[in-house]
């Protein structure tokens, strides 16, 4: 857990500075909005550890706020948003991951937990990937010819 809450600090870090029209960047190549890829990977974080709480505490609901696959389908959730308020959601994200942790603490990290066959250990892994891959492509968009300035509005 921690891991993976240090691979999501280091991807807070990289959007923190991104100003709206940074964040609602949307690539000539076609590929997502720098925004599209934070909702992205705090929603499924949300959807995974939720659906294993679910399985733990009836009370528990799974959590699904993944934004639409596809760039032409996707609407931002909060449009006017900075890069520093989606590092904000992030953090928020890993602090329900974190508070609700106990349910999973005498769980077997090699025991298959989700219909798919994912145990708890491929699932932490799995997100710290998430995070470097969806990262890794927001720094990439830094290079593109069409990137805005951070004053561009």
């Amino acid at each position: 857990l921690e891991r993976k809450e240090a691979a999501c600090r280091a991807s807070q870090r990289v959007f923190e500075p991104l100003s709206v029209a940074q964040m609602n960047f949307r690539p000539s190549n076609g590929t997502h909005t720098p925004r599209w890829n934070a909702e992205h990977m705090m929603g499924r974080e949300l959807l995974f550890f939720s659906q294993a709480y679910a399985a733990r505490d009836a009370a528990f609901r799974p959590l699904d706020l993944n934004p639409a696959q596809m760039p032409p389908d996707y609407r931002a959730a909060h449009p006017d948003w900075t890069g520093a308020e989606e590092a904000r959601q992030m953090e928020r994200v890993c602090a329900l991951v974190r508070r609700f942790a106990y349910l999973l603490a005498e769980a077997d990290l090699d025991e298959p937990a989700w219909p798919n066959g994912w145990t708890l250990r491929f699932l932490l892994n799995r997100m710290i990937e998430h995070y470097q891959q969806h990262t890794t492509n927001v720094q990439n968009k830094f290079e593109l010819p069409d990137w805005p300035d951070s004053n561009d509005t």
